[in-house]
């Protein structure tokens, strides 16, 4: 067989599920992270929001030196350190998405330390296992289809992966820590995460053994400067970014409101959350699938109509907020169109990275892939940050009693106050209240929430 025979060569079926396994152990834990992370540390662990916002700004600093510098080490090694790399990798993962929800101490300063140094880790090893992996599909197959069908299993695998966490998480946590109460989250959350990560070491085991490098490229001897230099005049890289950017701070905004929005905008449980993210993934799932089947259709044009659909649906949802009726179809429409666009990007951005090497003569797969996977967490920590420092207020109302809320914190700021009509998740910021009653009324309050005027 020729050497562009075997470049060209497409994965098989067994291949395909091997390698989506990568990203159903990832998104075990990622979800975890994404979903529950800002929960255990503020609800169970009983952290300062504040302190969580500082806490995800400051290890994106760190991991933006971390992303980098593991692309440039797979560059100048010509892409062989991609598979060791994630067989070395595999059970660490496993063990500190353990290690990050473990409680050492009932004293919350040294459990504020240890999140900072777990998460840490937890970043640092994700960088340095899912570089790897975004690279892998580069060098398993040139064609543009392979790929795509590469991106759709890789999805498939994130969406089963995350679909376990959230139909899973709450329940097992609370079944294996023996009640419901912070007590026993405090010890449910440990036990499953040591059952997680096992579950996610052995599949990227899977990921490593099932996955074959049919194109290998010519080491780099590039400087970082000349690799910078190279991806900022690749404009498709650059718009293929900027889009994968996009979709992942829509992602991430499901992902760490979904449990706030459910409690203090909808009035459900925190189980509901998790039925919530459960139902962004299964549809994201669908629209994966159907993206695998729209091949014919121009890529740009089908992010175009996911991203039309996406604003349509949430922009509904703006209009009636706490309104469950209008709420659940619009964001069932806006997960499947999420989903739509979901495989495309990894397709695209492994097609831009390739047309790079090809006008300039510089491959850029290692620092291309980091740079994507740095903004992937940049995009998780400033959205979670966003929501930990954001001042407002919920107002809720139940048996005739409003009561409001503070975002960040999830804790009653203020009396109980007596009042006649019904309040839909009525937002309160710089001492103003953003929406009214559904009595129609508008009403004031000061920022500390003593009381309403109406």
């Amino acid at each position: 067989m020729t050497v562009a025979a075997v470049a060209d060569a497409v994965p098989g079926l067994r291949e395909k599920i091997c390698y989506g396994c990568g990203d159903f152990s990832s998104n075990l834990l990622w979800g975890i992270s994404g979903g529950f992370l800002m929960y255990y540390y503020t609800d169970t662990l009983r952290l300062a929001a504040a302190d969580i916002a500082v806490l995800l700004l400051v290890t994106r600093v760190f991991d933006a030196l971390a992303d980098p510098t593991v692309g440039y080490v797979i560059d100048r090694s010509a892409g062989r350190l991609v598979r060791p790399l994630i067989k070395w990798l595999a059970v660490p993962f496993g063990c500190i998405a353990f290690l990050v929800f473990l409680p050492i101490s009932a004293d919350s300063r040294i459990n504020l330390l240890w999140a900072y140094v777990s998460y840490f880790l937890f970043g640092l090893i994700y960088a340095g296992i899912n570089t790897p992996y975004g690279i892998l599909q580069n060098i398993m197959t040139t064609d543009t289809r392979a790929r795509i069908s590469l991106g759709t299993f890789r999805m498939v695998g994130c969406q089963l992966g995350t679909l376990s966490v959230y139909a899973l998480t709450i329940p097992a946590v609370h079944w294996l820590g023996g009640g419901s109460a912070r007590e026993n989250e405090l010890v449910g959350f440990p036990i499953f995460m040591a059952i997680v990560g096992g579950v996610g070491a052995t599949l990227w085991f899977f990921t490593y053994n099932g996955c074959k490098v049919r194109y290998t490229p010519e080491p780099q001897r590039h400087t970082i400067k000349e690799l910078l230099q190279s991806l900022a005049g690749n404009r498709p890289w650059l718009i293929c970014t900027a889009a994968f950017s996009l979709s992942f701070v829509i992602l991430c905004a499901y992902l760490s409101f979904a449990i706030y929005y459910a409690r203090y905008v909808l009035h459900q449980d925190a189980n509901f959350g998790g039925y919530l993210l459960m139902l962004f993934t299964v549809c994201s799932l669908v629209g994966n699938v159907c993206s695998s089947k729209l091949t014919r259709v121009e890529k740009k044009r089908q992010l175009q109509w996911g991203y039309f659909l996406q604003a349509l649906a949430l922009a509904i949802i703006a209009v009636f907020p706490g309104n469950l009726a209008v709420f659940l179809p619009c964001f069932i429409v806006a997960s499947c169109a999420a989903g739509i666009g979901s495989p495309l990007y990894y397709a695209m951005v492994a097609d831009s990275i390739d047309y790079g090497t090809r006008t300039t003569g510089v491959r850029t797969a290692g620092m291309g892939y980091s740079l994507n996977s740095l903004l992937q967490k940049a995009c998780f920590g400033v959205t979670g940050a966003l929501l930990a420092r954001n001042e407002s207020r919920i107002v809720s109302w139940s048996d005739s009693t409003m009561r409001i809320w503070d975002v960040a914190t999830g804790s009653q700021v203020g009396p109980n106050m007596e009042h006649p009509g019904a309040v839909w998740g009525v937002g309160l910021q710089s001492g103003r209240l953003r929406r009214s009653a559904r009595s129609g009324k508008r009403q004031e309050s000061s920022r500390a929430g003593a009381g309403l005027r109406v």
